[in-house]
Protein backbone atom coordinates (compact mmCIF):
# COMPACT_ATOMS: atom_id res chain seq x y z
CA UNK A 1 0.00 0.00 0.00
CA UNK A 2 1.36 3.55 -0.94
CA UNK A 3 1.07 5.58 1.89
CA UNK A 4 0.61 9.32 1.28
CA UNK A 5 2.92 12.31 2.84
CA UNK A 6 1.40 14.71 4.58
CA UNK A 7 1.81 18.84 4.74
CA UNK A 8 1.93 20.30 8.03
CA UNK A 9 2.92 23.68 9.63
CA UNK A 10 2.65 25.78 12.38
CA UNK A 11 -1.40 25.54 11.65
CA UNK A 12 -1.19 21.75 13.36
CA UNK A 13 -0.03 22.85 17.03
CA UNK A 14 2.47 20.03 18.38
CA UNK A 15 0.07 19.71 21.74
CA UNK A 16 -2.57 18.33 19.00
CA UNK A 17 -0.77 15.95 16.94
CA UNK A 18 -0.41 12.30 17.34
CA UNK A 19 3.34 11.57 16.20
CA UNK A 20 3.43 8.22 16.06
CA UNK A 21 0.10 7.91 13.85
CA UNK A 22 1.30 10.06 11.79
CA UNK A 23 4.86 8.52 11.15
CA UNK A 24 3.03 5.23 10.72
CA UNK A 25 0.48 6.39 8.54
CA UNK A 26 2.24 8.37 5.83
CA UNK A 27 5.80 7.89 3.44
CA UNK A 28 6.82 11.10 4.98
CA UNK A 29 6.30 14.80 6.04
CA UNK A 30 6.77 17.80 4.07
CA UNK A 31 7.36 20.64 6.66
CA UNK A 32 6.97 24.40 6.55
CA UNK A 33 10.08 25.59 7.78
CA UNK A 34 9.87 29.34 6.74
CA UNK A 35 7.05 31.64 5.58
CA UNK A 36 8.96 34.53 3.79
CA UNK A 37 11.74 35.78 6.11
CA UNK A 38 10.24 34.47 9.38
CA UNK A 39 10.61 30.69 10.53
CA UNK A 40 7.50 28.54 11.22
CA UNK A 41 7.43 28.62 14.47
CA UNK A 42 6.31 25.22 15.17
CA UNK A 43 9.34 24.18 12.83
CA UNK A 44 11.84 22.46 15.02
CA UNK A 45 9.55 21.12 17.23
CA UNK A 46 7.48 18.78 14.18
CA UNK A 47 11.10 17.80 13.20
CA UNK A 48 12.38 16.46 16.14
CA UNK A 49 8.90 14.30 16.70
CA UNK A 50 8.87 13.17 13.06
CA UNK A 51 12.50 12.40 12.93
CA UNK A 52 13.22 10.51 16.46
CA UNK A 53 10.22 8.13 15.61
CA UNK A 54 12.17 7.59 12.40
CA UNK A 55 9.68 9.21 10.08
CA UNK A 56 11.36 10.81 6.80
CA UNK A 57 10.87 14.57 6.45
CA UNK A 58 11.22 17.04 3.69
CA UNK A 59 10.60 21.36 4.55
CA UNK A 60 8.99 23.73 2.33
CA UNK A 61 9.55 27.39 2.15
CA UNK A 62 6.26 29.91 1.56
CA UNK A 63 7.82 32.50 -0.55
CA UNK A 64 6.36 35.89 -0.47
CA UNK A 65 6.22 38.44 -3.19
CA UNK A 66 6.75 40.90 -0.92
CA UNK A 67 9.94 40.47 0.93
CA UNK A 68 13.37 40.20 -0.36
CA UNK A 69 14.44 37.01 -2.44
CA UNK A 70 17.82 36.77 -1.06
CA UNK A 71 16.39 37.64 2.57
CA UNK A 72 14.14 34.73 2.10
CA UNK A 73 16.94 32.68 0.49
CA UNK A 74 19.73 33.21 3.58
CA UNK A 75 16.45 32.89 6.28
CA UNK A 76 15.95 29.45 5.22
CA UNK A 77 19.75 28.49 4.83
CA UNK A 78 19.96 29.30 8.33
CA UNK A 79 16.70 27.61 9.71
CA UNK A 80 17.77 24.30 7.84
CA UNK A 81 21.10 24.65 8.94
CA UNK A 82 22.52 20.76 9.92
CA UNK A 83 19.10 19.50 9.50
CA UNK A 84 18.90 15.66 7.71
CA UNK A 85 16.03 16.62 5.26
CA UNK A 86 15.40 13.15 2.72
CA UNK A 87 12.63 14.58 1.41
CA UNK A 88 14.25 17.36 0.02
CA UNK A 89 13.90 21.27 0.47
CA UNK A 90 10.87 22.65 -1.83
CA UNK A 91 9.97 26.12 -2.57
CA UNK A 92 5.99 27.07 -2.08
CA UNK A 93 4.75 28.57 -4.72
CA UNK A 94 1.13 29.73 -4.56
CA UNK A 95 -1.14 33.07 -5.00
CA UNK A 96 -2.91 34.73 -2.37
CA UNK A 97 -4.65 37.71 -1.75
CA UNK A 98 -1.24 39.46 -0.33
CA UNK A 99 1.02 37.75 -2.24
CA UNK A 100 1.86 37.00 -5.92
CA UNK A 101 5.39 35.62 -6.82
CA UNK A 102 6.72 36.63 -10.45
CA UNK A 103 8.71 34.50 -12.43
CA UNK A 104 11.86 36.42 -11.98
CA UNK A 105 11.58 36.82 -8.18
CA UNK A 106 11.06 32.72 -8.29
CA UNK A 107 14.06 31.49 -10.43
CA UNK A 108 16.20 34.68 -8.59
CA UNK A 109 15.27 32.29 -5.58
CA UNK A 110 15.84 29.02 -7.51
CA UNK A 111 19.39 29.90 -8.92
CA UNK A 112 20.19 31.23 -5.08
CA UNK A 113 19.31 28.18 -3.41
CA UNK A 114 19.91 25.65 -5.50
CA UNK A 115 23.95 26.51 -4.94
CA UNK A 116 23.09 25.56 -1.16
CA UNK A 117 20.67 23.01 -1.19
CA UNK A 118 21.67 21.33 -4.60
CA UNK A 119 19.41 18.62 -6.67
CA UNK A 120 17.06 17.79 -3.35
CA UNK A 121 15.10 21.71 -4.50
CA UNK A 122 11.98 21.42 -5.84
CA UNK A 123 8.73 23.16 -6.59
CA UNK A 124 6.01 22.44 -4.55
CA UNK A 125 2.27 23.85 -6.39
CA UNK A 126 -0.34 22.96 -8.11
CA UNK A 127 -1.10 23.69 -11.56
CA UNK A 128 -3.76 26.28 -10.75
CA UNK A 129 -1.47 28.15 -8.26
CA UNK A 130 1.44 27.62 -11.01
CA UNK A 131 -1.03 28.96 -13.54
CA UNK A 132 -2.11 32.05 -11.67
CA UNK A 133 0.97 32.77 -10.01
CA UNK A 134 3.74 31.94 -12.72
CA UNK A 135 1.25 32.55 -15.92
CA UNK A 136 4.05 30.44 -18.33
CA UNK A 137 4.58 26.56 -18.96
CA UNK A 138 6.16 24.97 -15.88
CA UNK A 139 10.02 25.27 -15.92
Amino acid sequence: MIKPIADISAWQPPENMNYDALVEGTSGVILRACYGISEDIKFHRHYDEITKRGGMVGAYHFLLSGQDISSQAAAIERILQGKKLPLGVWADVEITSWSKLSRNQLESYLIRTREHFGESLGIYTSQYMWDSSIGAPMI
